[in-house]
């Protein structure tokens, strides 16, 4: 039987530990050579609004391990926007606030389809969960202020794994709106019994932390070396770091990235997407 899964049903069931757990044994399979996968490939076409650009988007991988197979499939329309002084890369399937991101699950050993599901709840935790498992193995053992750039959904998840792995006491909070940053700052507060303070510069949120991380939509740099303190551990997942940040930074790991395929190895890329794009000269 296969079932369909939307994001309230993921939600009822999905923890942070689970997703933890799932993805440090999905990276162990990885090393001993038990699971296969691909880079991203996203398809890109021009909508009737010049502004902005289709995009489609899948990503695939199964282990022999654990029995399963799943491709990612994504359907967004793509724009830029500016505000706050922020310019930032949006997204949206049907109307802005909705999106369409889907899972299809299947049995390698039967070959048949196990579940469709909505990939909202999900993918926030999968990426918190990676997020987690950095700051598991490469932040400082007595870590225990974040400062925090952006407040929306990645944001909430990453405090969610950050937790789990340190005993986190106070966190910072910058994002250009005002309402959005306080609104958070209580949030996590009340959720993980902890200080956090909304900050009015981002200057702020790298003064006197352990860990800083980038949470945000924003297609800028937003980890900023000469803020960045000795010892302070970064987690980034959007916006860029600039030049300065890329000097200071003694060990650095990045998650995504695909190898290439079997008997190709000058296929492989070292971005974790491969994009193909329609590129006429008008569009009717």
């Amino acid at each position: 039987m296969t079932l369909f899964l939307n994001n309230e049903d993921v939600k009822q069931v999905l923890t942070m530990d689970m997703t933890l757990e799932a993805l440090e044994e999905s990276y162990r399979q990885t090393m001993a050579g038990e699971v296969v996968c691909r880079p991203k490939i996203t398809l890109r076409l021009p909508t009737r609004d010049p502004e902005q650009i289709y995009n489609w988007g899948t990503m695939e991988g199964g282990s022999c391990v654990s029995g399963y197979f799943a491709i990612r499939m994504k359907s967004d329309v793509v724009y830029r926007r500016e505000y706050g002084g922020t310019r930032t890369r949006e997204k949206y399937c049907g109307k802005p606030g909705l999106f369409c991101g889907l899972i299809f699950l299947m049995n390698i050993h039967s070959g048949e389809p196990v579940a469709l599901m909505n990939d909202g709840h999900l993918q926030h935790f999968r990426v918190g969960a990676d997020s987690g498992i950095g700051v598991k193995y490469m932040a400082r053992e007595n870590a225990e202020v974040v400062g925090m750039l952006g407040s929306g959904g990645m944001a909430r998840t990453h405090v969610d794994a950050i937790a789990r792995v340190r005993k986190i006491r106070r966190l910072k909070v910058y994002s250009p709106t005002r309402e959005h940053r306080e609104s958070y700052a209580r949030e996590i507060a009340d959720k993980h019994g902890i200080e956090a303070v909304a900050v009015d510069h981002p200057r702020e949120v790298f003064r006197g932390v352990d860990i800083v991380c980038g949470c945000t939509d924003a297609q800028e740099a937003v980890i900023i070396g000469k803020w960045l303190e000795e010892g302070t551990h970064i987690t980034s997942v959007g916006g860029y770091w600039d030049e300065d940040t890329h000097e200071r930074v003694d060990v650095s790991l990045r998650l995504g990235t695909a190898p290439a395929p079997q008997g190709l190895p000058e296929w492989r890329v070292d971005d974790e997407g491969i994009v193909y794009a329609v590129q006429p000269k008008g569009v009717r």
